[in-house]
């Protein structure tokens, strides 16, 4: 996994999309995603390549109820990502995920950086529903599992160069080298890529001389810079060691370096702040859609940080497989991943004191886990043990503008060096038993112990923070176990048609309240957990000209964890963590893909949830939260569907034209619904054309993201109620893309 751009093969595309021969590894071993009994997307190279989808948040739009959502500039490179109306969406590191992603089989930590662009993919698994056993704490909404294409013994690889709107570059290839033939090979993939910003930030001191507010630029245009912009570079080397054919080594090392612009952004709602003049944000608002007037500046302390967003992450791992006979085998799976990030955001959109924050994060990681796995004539089963131990520091200088409290606003400013310690130590065992040849019955069991305790360092620059900075010194903690199921009962009628029911748990590990205004705020939260009740069918229908997945659940979701941002304990801008209360969800799931004719598919998907609260607690009730509301990122309705097909130039190759609609429904990115954080739904169009000469290693494709060029927005920050004003993040608009392949 490296964050540069786009995925890659090292054979041109062809025309099938067909699922039924996609090998999963969900269960601890190889089988036919048609023969799985889970609700899986599975998606291989050739599949993201011909969709041109080029990081997470572009297959979710093609999986059902499976929503990434970019984040704001607050979040810096963290995605809001949920699964069946469960997820996530803040950076902190005394929160944790609520959908596990693994790369290459190694658990990311924390959410920020979670969603990095793709290269080099070999295959992509999207688990719904909690997979409390399969993959542990923190995957109660499902799991992505993301696999990068490894070395074989045979020398070969691609490289590949495009252009395009926002002078766009894309440079990125990968090449296997067998150093000692069936012994000994390494694989080297590079990437790089760069795309300008497409909101401008205008200087409103210098549009508006007379305003009152100070210029910040002589600049003759006012133009203060972009937001929105990339520049991502990458480096990754595999190397597979066999020695026997009974043992197989791969070590993996990558390193790359983001230096990015702050996620675009647009000021949409604005007030002025308990009166305060110096908080009359309504003024920055503006008819232009890609157009603000952030400053990234604190006039009254004059102090400006850079408009930045970077960060290097970097990683080790080594995975050892080793046959100890036909039936039983050992696989130990070791990894170190490490980053260091920088990133700002400017909370009011304007040149006033709204919110602006300067993050600096250092986080490391260790995992390690270790599997037994037998067979016997009925009975597939696989034992094991997971550690892990991090450790990550936020720093840096928060400038929360005039905080509403108890004493009244004030401005409010102080330097942060936060310390957190977490790990978890599980075991776990899983095995299917083969009742007859038509009917198989799983199940699964894992023990968790889960810690993390939480240190605040924080001074003060100005009198408004002396309150925040009275949690100076303060340690919070959290403990707890935990112990999860699955129940699978799978019955094959025929080869084309298969069903299952399953019940299956998971949970969210607990945290500490990480932005605490008062040493009594200074508290931890427990663990959030879920049932899951579910039925579906696999099937592939007419000669397998059209594959067929439908699946429906019942969820009761249990203490529910939501950060309640309208205000908490008489501080409007809080952000607090809670365990909310109790919920149950009920949906629908359909994925097809159908090949009518030679050269011609269709695929897509269709999915429904519905969400309602059982139970709120007090504090829930007291921070604005209501029985009728819905979870953050929970679209009702998700939607896709995509047609492509293979034109015959004879001499000249073949020409694939292929068109990709995906709708998403509204929804909200606050745990407190309203008309500040509501997300309208949308449509979006994307399509591309490929040429491949025949006999030939080259490809030309041409593609189009959002076609019809539609407004909409991303994501939404609204922190109206505290700070005065609601961010949202537009998509980019129409962007072209021209590349060329070669594969050797």
């Amino acid at each position: 996994m490296l964050p540069a751009i786009a995925n890659a093969q090292d054979k041109p595309q062809t025309n099938d999309l067909s699922s039924a021969d996609i090998i999963v590894t969900a269960q601890f071993r190889s089988q036919k995603l048609q023969d799985t009994p889970l609700a899986i997307t599975a998606l291989t190279a050739e599949t993201i390549e011909q969709r041109n989808q080029v990081n997470v948040a572009d297959i979710a739009g093609n999986a059902p109820n499976v929503t990434v959502l970019k984040g704001g500039s607050g979040y810096g490179m963290t995605p809001s990502i949920n699964i069946r109306g469960i997820g996530a969406g803040d950076f902190n590191f005394a929160l944790s995920p609520a959908v596990g992603v693994y790369l290459d089989d190694v658990y990311v930590p924390t959410l920020f950086g979670s969603a990095s662009d793709l290269v080099d993919i070999d295959r992509i698994e999207m688990l719904r529903g909690p997979q409390g056993t399969l993959s542990g704490k923190n995957s109660l909404g499902g799991a992505i599992k993301i696999f990068s294409k490894a070395p074989d013994n045979d020398f070969g690889g691609y490289i590949e160069a495009g252009y395009g709107s926002y002078d766009t570059v894309r440079l990125r290839g990968a090449v296997t080298i067998p150093l000692v033939q069936d012994i000994l090979s390494m694989r080297i993939t590079a990437a790089y890529s760069r795309e300008d910003g497409y909101v401008t930030r205008k200087d409103y001191g210098c549009l508006n001389p007379g305003s009152g507010i100070a210029a910040v630029t002589t600049a003759s245009n006012c133009v203060l810079g972009k937001e929105g912009g990339t520049d991502h570079k990458g480096i990754r080397a595999q190397v597979r060691w066999t020695p026997t054919p009974a043992l197989q080594v791969d070590l993996s090392a990558d390193y790359a370096k983001i230096d990015d612009q702050p996620a675009a952004t647009k000021l949409i709602y604005a007030r002025n702040l308990q009166g305060i003049p110096e908080t009359n944000f309504a003024q920055f608002l503006t008819s232009e859609r890609f157009t603000n007037y952030a400053t990234y500046c604190v006039p009254e302390l004059n102090y400006c940080a850079p408009a930045v967003a970077k960060t290097a992450p970097w990683g080790v791992s080594g995975r050892i497989n080793y046959a100890i006979n036909d039936n039983l085998s050992f696989v130990t799976i070791s990894a170190y991943r490490a980053y260091k990030a920088h990133f700002v955001s400017d909370g009011d959109g304007g040149p006033l004191s709204g919110n602006l924050l300067d993050n600096y994060l250092n986080y490391r990681s260790f995992t390690q886990e270790l599997r037994l796995s037998g067979k016997t004539d009925r009975l597939d089963w696989t034992v094991g043990a997971y550690y892990s131990d991090d450790r990550g520091v936020q720093s840096g200088r928060q400038n929360l503008g005039y905080v509403g409290s108890p004493f009244g606003p004030q401005l409010a400013d102080f330097n942060q060096n936060d310390v957190v310690t977490s790990g978890s130590i599980a075991g776990f065992v899983h095995g299917t038993y083969q009742v007859t040849d038509k009917l198989n019955l799983t199940l699964g069991y894992r023990y968790t112990h889960d810690k993390r305790d939480y240190t605040f360092n924080r001074t003060p620059n100005t009198p408004g923070a002396a309150l925040t900075a009275s949690t100076d010194g303060l340690t919070s903690k959290f403990r707890g176990n935990s112990s999860d199921y699955r129940a699978t009962l799978d019955y094959r009628w025929s080869n084309a048609f298969m069903t299952y029911a399953t019940f299956s748990t998971g949970f969210r590990g607990g945290g500490i309240n990480p932005r605490p205004f008062v040493p009594s705020q200074v508290q931890a939260f427990g663990p959030e957990r879920l049932q899951n009740y579910e039925i579906g069918f696999k099937s592939d229908l007419f000669d397998r000209k059209l594959t067929l997945n439908v699946s429906a659940f019942f969820d009761k979701y249990k203490d529910i964890q939501e950060s309640i941002t309208s205000g908490y304990g008489g501080f409007p801008i809080s952000a607090i963590p809670l365990n909310s209360g109790d919920a149950h969800l009920k949906g629908a799931e359909l994925e097809f893909s159908a090949r009518p004719a030679q050269g011609l598919s269709f695929d897509g998907s269709l999915s429904y949830i519905d969400f309602k609260f059982k139970r709120l607690s007090a504090d829930a009730l007291a921070s604005g939260l209501t029985y009728d509301m819905i979870s953050p990122f929970t679209p009702k309705w998700k939607a896709s569907i995509g047609a492509q097909y293979q034109i015959p130039l004879g001499t000249f190759g073949t020409l694939t034209p292929r068109l990709d609609v995906n709708y998403q429904s509204s929804l909200y990115t606050q745990a407190v619904n309203s008309a500040f954080n509501q997300l309208s739904g949308y449509t979006v169009l994307n399509g591309k054309l490929t040429l491949v000469p025949e006999s030939s290693p080259w490809q030309l494709s041409l593609a189009v993201t959002n076609l019809t060029n539609k407004y909409y927005y991303l994501n939404i920050d609204d922190t109206y109620p505290g700070t005065g004003s609601t961010r949202a993040t537009p998509a980019r608009p129409r962007t072209v893309f021209l590349s060329v392949k070669r594969s050797f």
